[in-house]
């Protein structure tokens, strides 16, 4: 290993603008933006909680989500799972934790998929008759 940072693949990050942030959060109304710091100055996210009614559906969704979406895009959460719920903050490391067009494109996916998957109902394999 020389040292050198590995390049990215692909198009570099770029800066959300506000009319992009404030769409996003109009067409997603669980989403928020949290600020960290002074205002301006510090950290942005995008923030949400998922809610699934069981612990293995939370855990579908990650792994889902991992495999599916992450890997894919090339972008990654910081995320949590306590239970049966999945909290979510979406921000660009390479951006001084800013909020990118990766991260609106991550928001989306997610979204997308916690549609696909029922909206936190239990998969469909784990629910006992």
């Amino acid at each position: 290993m020389t040292g050198k940072s590995i390049p990215r693949v692909g198009n570099p990050p770029k800066k959300a603008t506000k009319t992009e942030e404030n769409l996003l959060l109009s067409e997603l109304k669980q989403w928020e933006i949290i600020e960290h710091g002074a205002q301006g100055n510090g950290r942005r996210e995008l923030h949400r909680i998922y809610e699934f009614k069981t612990f293995e559906a939370a855990f579908q969704f990650m792994s889902a989500a991992a495999t599916r979406i992450i890997s894919a895009q090339d972008h990654h959460p910081r995320w949590e799972n306590m239970y049966k719920r999945v909290e979510v903050w979406l921000s660009t490391f390479d951006m001084e934790d800013q909020i990118s067009d990766r991260d609106l494109k991550l928001a989306r996916s997610l979204e997308q998929l916690w549609e696909e998957l029922g909206k936190g109902s239990p998969p469909q394999d784990l629910i006992r008759n």
